[in-house]
């Protein structure tokens, strides 16, 4: 059985030991300590005994005892430091929800009994309740991915309502059911789907403030991509070029390391709509050229009246930058090129 539950150092000099009735019994470090001391303790006062007998022993046999005599003084010492740390380490803890053997140990402990403490503490079959332990984690986390998984499922429902409402203009009760998706969690499709319903009343500055916080959450490099586009997209529309061009340029990083060509193609339309609004139409029109590049491979795997849409527009900015260069002979080619492609558009 187990009798200490609790100790507290108190003061400099005290400590105060409490049982599982709640009653405290107080004693002093020194009195404490003496219970771990106490062997040595007796080897000490025999050996001075032996030294301070010098007459009736050989000079060998005293210097000997002197030795020892230095040797378990200073073990008492490394002791009664070693007991002190432990007692402050236990300062104010509380072993009531602890197991049975850890209680029963510490009590032995306190009684100055170590041996018997760690024969009790032996009894512990660490690995067998360590594999509990592990089993009941395992239980844990798989209980919290689903209950992530079922909030998120919820948030994404929610934000999708909200888009809704957006398109039926609904507009006040559009924020409120993003806001409320928001609250349950935020993810890109709650967090970006909001940014880009602010973007579009053009609320600027909540969309960008938005956007910033969802590049610190888990992302991964296609979501972070679309997150920096549309960034870009906003400072853009805030004549922010310098943000817009550091935005779009990480967005088209991303792209390119993950092969998207779909999104190097539009990230490249963007970055160069920011270069011919800034007049650099050189920079323009090679960001253009590099997206018609890319669309038109997206288009040759896939073919729809987006990504038709997408490559005509691509050569559409690339001339009127050749426009704006002066070179209007490439500037008519791209143009009749833009608009053969949305002809046959309209054909399908």
């Amino acid at each position: 059985m187990f009798k200490y539950n609790k100790l507290t150092i108190e003061g400099d000099n005290n400590i105060v030991l409490q049982d599982v009735d709640g009653q405290t019994i107080t004693d002093s470090f020194e009195n404490f300590l003496k219970k771990f001391t106490e062997e040595k303790d007796q080897r000490i006062a025999s050996l001075e005994r032996m030294v301070n007998m010098s007459e009736s022993l050989s000079r060998l046999e005293v210097e000997k005892a002197g030795r020892e005599l230095h040797d378990v003084r200073i073990e008492k010492e490394v002791l009664e430091k070693t007991v002190r740390k432990l007692v402050e380490d236990f300062n104010g803890k509380n072993l009531t929800e602890t197991s049975g053997l850890y209680k029963q140990a510490f009590s032995l402990f306190t009684s100055g009994d170590l041996k018997t403490a760690i024969e009790v503490l032996n009894q512990r079959n660490i690995d067998d309740d360590l594999a509990e332990i592990e089993r009941e984690e395992r239980t844990a986390i798989s209980k919290l991915e689903k209950s992530r998984s079922a909030r998120r499922k919820l948030s994404e429902e929610l934000a999708f309502k909200a888009q809704l409402l957006g398109v039926d203009s609904l507009i006040d009760q559009a924020r409120q059911t993003f806001e409320r998706a928001i609250s349950i969690d935020r993810n890109i499709h709650t967090v970006g789907g909001y940014a880009f319903f602010l973007h579009f009343l053009q609320d600027y500055q909540n969309a960008s403030e938005l956007l910033v916080e969802l590049l610190d959450t888990d992302l991964n490099n296609t979501e972070k991509a679309k997150v920096l586009n549309e960034l870009g997209l906003i400072e853009t529309a805030k004549n922010d070029f310098t943000g817009a061009a550091a935005h779009l340029s990480q967005a088209l990083k991303l792209a390119g390391d993950n092969n998207d060509i779909h999104n190097l193609g539009m990230t490249n339309m963007n970055l160069g709509s920011v270069y011919t609004k800034l007049h650099n139409f050189e920079s323009g029109l090679s960001s253009y050229l590099q997206a018609e590049k890319y669309l038109q491979d997206v288009l040759t795997h896939s073919v729809s009246d987006s990504n038709i849409n997408s490559l005509a527009l691509a050569k559409a900015n690339s001339g009127w930058a050749y426009l704006e260069l002066k070179q209007f002979e490439i500037a008519g080619t791209k143009y009749a090129e833009a608009l053969n492609l949305f002809g046959d558009d309209r054909k399908e």
